[in-house]
C-alpha cells in the first residue's frame, strides 16, 4: 500500500485557510465585542470544519491493484487494471477531487475519467504502471 498526499496550489491553500479561518475569527470577536454569539454565526463552525476536512484529507492510496480517493468526506477507488489511458497535464475543471491545478486525468473501461494532483506525479504513474503496464501514459 502506498499513498500519496494531494498537492496543493499556494492560492488554494491562502483561498482555503480564509475560509477555515473566517467563521471562527467571526465568532471569537463577536463574543469579545457583544459579550453574546448569534445563533447564525454557529453554523458558520460546521462550514469551517468541513472545510478544514477537505484541505487536510485529500490523498490517494494505491493499494494492489486498486486506486483509491479520498477527498473531505468524498470518497472512491478504481480497479487499475481498467486504466487504459493517463494524461500528465489536462485543464478540465471538472471531476476533480484536488486542490492544485496541476492535475492528471486518469480514464477508465466504463467509469469515465477521473482528474487528480497526486504529489509527486511521477512517481504516482510509476506506481500504476508497475501494477497495469499497458497504461498509455499521455503528455
Amino acid at each position: 500500500m502506498r499513498k500519496f498526499p494531494s498537492k496543493i496550489d499556494s492560492m488554494t491553500d491562502v483561498i482555503l485557510w480564509l475560509l477555515i479561518a473566517s467563521p471562527v475569527w467571526v465568532l471569537i470577536s463577536n463574543s469579545f465585542l457583544d459579550n453574546k454569539i448569534g445563533y447564525l454565526q454557529w453554523l458558520f463552525i460546521p462550514v469551517a470544519a468541513l472545510i478544514a476536512w477537505f484541505r487536510f484529507a485529500t490523498f490517494y492510496i494505491i493499494d494492489g491493484t486498486e486506486l483509491r480517493y479520498q477527498s473531505g468526506p468524498v470518497s472512491g477507488s478504481r480497479d487499475i487494471n481498467n486504466i487504459y489511458k493517463v494524461y500528465k497535464t489536462t485543464t478540465d475543471p471538472f471531476n476533480s477531487g484536488n486542490l492544485s491545478s496541476d492535475k492528471i486525468s486518469i480514464r477508465t473501461k466504463g467509469r469515465g475519467s477521473l482528474n487528480i494532483s497526486p504529489e509527486p506525479k511521477e512517481e504516482f504513474i510509476e506506481a500504476l504502471l508497475a501494477v497495469n503496464p499497458q497504461i498509455e501514459v499521455v503528455d
